[in-house]
């Protein structure tokens, strides 16, 4: 059984400490934190005295575009909910508090960080159709505590131009907070088993296209184009220096939790 409070504190711990005084360092004060404020004003060495700990405040940002509701096995919106109440519950063990939004074209719920957070199910709440993640970025700007940590969960399959926007919104709010991109992906997302001839919509567009999944040239057309469009969002994702973990939708959720909480699996 893995022990993922122990993840979560090894993945969080550099805390931030409150400072409720300053002390002379002849009385106890700290020479490594010089509080120069009241060095200067009272003519005598002092330091900041620390005495707690501030608890952080977790925000899961999650994608429920009519897109997430594909999936092979499980939708990816029943997947990130999912994964968002296991980890919101570790976060209440140790003493953090968790917040949700879900989000579209709009903020479609908004849920403050409480110390228990109570993850709604699917069909209680609305289904937008497009997606808007830079607007929710600037939402999360306006509205998060200083210094806190936030899962940013989406299958990231937005055009050119709007990837572009949300690197650069999601770079500038990483300068100010812990982000972790959850990227979720489909096993059907990387390669169409061969079923013959099949129709495609697509969920946001409501484009339509035909194609012969049996035909060997469709699919290594299919899966040159995916590998390319995931070297890119790598690449974009390396170049602001976002902290990225891809999880295959469906998979157990211990793994899922164990790549959002361990260091080592993202790759920026």
């Amino acid at each position: 059984m893995i022990n993922f409070t122990k993840f979560y504190k090894n993945r969080f711990g550099d805390r931030c400490f409150i400072s409720d005084m300053s002390v002379p360092v002849s009385d106890g004060g700290t020479i490594s934190n010089v509080d120069h404020f009241c060095t200067a004003r009272r003519g005598e060495l002092y330091g900041k005295q620390f005495t707690g700990e501030r608890d952080f405040s977790i925000m899961f940002a999650i994608d429920v575009s009519s897109s997430q509701m594909f999936g092979s096995t499980v939708s990816k919106i029943d997947f990130a909910l999912k994964l968002a109440g296991k980890l919101s519950e570790i976060a209440h063990e140790v003493g953090d508090k968790a917040g949700l939004i879900l989000f579209s074209e709009d903020v479609e719920l908004y849920k403050p960080a409480y110390a228990h957070l109570c993850i709604p199910s699917l069909e209680m709440h609305k289904i937008g159709l497009g997606s808007d993640p830079k607007g929710v970025v600037k939402f999360l700007q306006n509205i998060l505590k200083p210094s806190s940590i936030v899962f940013f969960v989406s299958d990231f399959l937005y055009p050119d131009r709007i990837r572009n926007d949300l690197m650069e919104a999601l770079k500038n709010l990483s300068k100010r907070h812990d982000l972790i991109c959850v990227q979720l992906l489909d096993r059907v997302n990387l390669s169409i088993p061969p079923i013959g001839r099949l129709r495609l919509q697509d969920s946001e567009s409501l484009d339509c296209v035909s194609c012969n999944s049996s035909d060997g040239q469709f699919s290594r057309i299919y899966a040159n184009i995916d590998g390319k469009w995931t070297g890119k969002l790598e690449k974009d994702a390396k170049k602001v220096g976002l902290k990225f973990v891809a999880i295959e939708n469906g998979c157990s959720e211990e793994l899922a939790m164990e790549k959002c909480l361990d260091k080592r699996l993202a790759y920026a």
